[in-house]
């Protein structure tokens, strides 16, 4: 049966760079957001060509890596060589003014000593491992490593860094926007080049992590003036932009009278007294948590999903500089209206007629914009109420599924004048701990297009997807739903053959 032209809807993911052994990301020489180990050194071989160190069992190479101490008791001083070869000598000129003592100078391969911990940055994660600094750190500095994921096993509850595979059925899971805003998650969210910070059991490396943090960039997030605050309501509220938020089993991040403090909504106190009670309080009242957030003051929401009603999983204050924040809501798109030029987020409808995409300039490009596609808008925060947004970013990159459609006698539609209804609900099941309690919960994306018969959607999360699909022809209304179990980084196939609803 010949293909047709299936259209393309971009749903609910994080922008992937697909992993491969040639795939080669850069560090940045900060290591902010490079790619680093930190690990006992396991041995050091000066005397080979290119000369190499071992760490948690990864041979890496040195020879164009710069050789620093820890920068403790020194005042913070370090210095830097280049190793150029194995005996040294220009390492002993640097180590000279390392301030850790004489007889003692830092900053050749000769200094390395097997068992001391070590901080090592790599030009990438591709082997041969090439280490662009190396650096001595404190002993109780901890196990980790930060890199892309270049495999997730969701059955075995491994990932697998820098080729290394690492055991995270015990590890506490949770995903980070790169904005401080984070929610515990389900290995079945992660995907391969998403970049993961990875702290393992000191006693069992490489073996065993203990937390997993992977950066998420689809996050739904909302962030702007709080209208108002209902701590009696049940479940307890809060209100932004109009839209009544449950805020009963979220973190909440508010001023306590001793500084910055993380409570639980009421119905949780004791869980939150657990996070970050200092002040004595025993019931993590007293003007902490919900009762501590004031209308107009600036708050960022993460919620679980865009599903209505809406369920905060945090809550937080915004930054000391509220006008430097700005009024940002990042959620699917789940309407696109060229003519109005206008887009729908959170059941917010937003003027985007004078916003760039992507950086760009006004106005919008909406072919390029499409139902489900993850989307970022600021709005202009001096014409609030009205949400007007200045710029829009889009992410539309994932997993992967193709639908046929078929008419009850088994034909294929694909017919460019014949449009079919397409509904979508993905839920993927995230698993937490709280209090001492192991709690499932879901996250659910719903949103809804119109096809010309078979379709292709990609961007899906991982775990149970329900499409429906609804033809009216002729006065006529055929239907038919299927569900599929959906895995990260694979495509799938879905028939559906529609039926005569009466």
């Amino acid at each position: 049966m010949k293909q047709p032209l299936r259209s393309c809807v971009f749903l609910l993911t994080t922008l992937v760079l697909l992993a491969s052994p040639a795939a080669r990301v850069a560090a940045h020489e900060d290591g902010g957001d490079g790619i680093t180990l930190r690990a006992p050194l396991d041995a050091v071989d000066c005397t080979t060509t290119p000369p190499t160190i071992t760490v948690l069992g990864l041979t890496i190479d040195i020879s164009t890596a710069t050789i620093g101490g820890s920068g403790e008791g020194d005042g913070g001083g370090e210095h830097d060589v280049l190793v150029h070869d194995s005996d040294g000598n220009e390492g002993d000129d640097g180590g000279a003014h390392d301030g850790e003592g004489a007889g003692h100078p830092s900053g050749s391969c000769a200094d390395l000593v097997a068992g001391q911990c070590v901080d090592v940055t790599f030009a990438s994660d591709a082997a041969p491992l090439v280490a662009t600094k190396v650096k001595q750190c404190g002993e109780d500095d901890g196990v980790e490593i930060k890199a892309p994921l270049q495999g997730v096993d969701s059955g075995a509850q491994t990932v697998t860094l820098l080729g290394l595979t690492i055991d995270v059925s015990t590890a506490t899971l949770s995903g980070n926007d790169g904005e401080g805003d984070s929610q515990p998650i389900d290995l079945g969210q992660a995907m391969p080049g998403q970049r993961a910070e990875v702290h393992l059991d000191a006693t069992k490396p490489p073996a065993l992590a203990t937390e997993v943090e992977v950066r998420i960039d689809s996050m739904v997030v909302l962030q702007a003036p709080l209208d108002a605050v209902d701590c009696a309501a049940a479940p307890p509220t809060v209100t932004v932009l109009g839209l009544t938020i449950d805020v009963s089993t979220a973190t909440i991040h508010a001023d306590c009278d001793d500084g910055e403090d993380d409570f639980l909504a009421p119905e949780s106190a004791d869980e939150g007294d657990e996070q970050g009670d200092d002040d004595g309080d025993e019931d993590g009242g007293h003007g902490c948590g919900c009762a501590a957030l004031v209308p107009g003051k600036l708050v960022r929401v993460v919620l679980a999903s865009d599903a209505t009603p809406l369920v905060a999983t945090q809550v937080k204050r915004g930054g000391e500089d509220d006008d430097d924040d700005g009024v940002e809501i990042k959620a699917p798109l789940q309407a696109v209206d060229s003519a109005a030029q206008t887009v729908t987020l959170l059941g917010l409808t937003l003027d985007v007629s004078t916003a760039g995409l992507d950086g760009g300039s006004p106005p919008i490009d909406f072919t390029q914009l499409v139902v489900g596609q993850i989307a970022e808008a600021h709005l202009d925060a001096t014409k609030l109420p009205a949400l007007v947004a200045t710029t829009l970013q889009v992410t539309n990159v994932g997993s992967d599924i193709d639908v046929e459609v078929d008419d009850p006698s088994g034909t294929e539609i694909d017919d460019p004048t014949d449009d079919v209804n397409v509904d979508v609900t993905d839920t993927v099941t995230v698993r937490r701990s709280v209090g001492g309690r192991r709690l499932k919960t879901t996250t659910t994306v719903h949103f809804h297009t119109t096809a010309h018969g078979s379709f292709h959607l990609s961007g899906l999360p991982p775990g149970s997807a329900k499409i429906s699909v609804t033809r009216v022809q002729g006065g006529v209304t055929m239907a038919r739903s299927r569900s599929a179990r959906l895995k990260s980084n694979k495509a799938h196939n879905l028939r559906l053959r529609l039926r005569r609803m009466h």
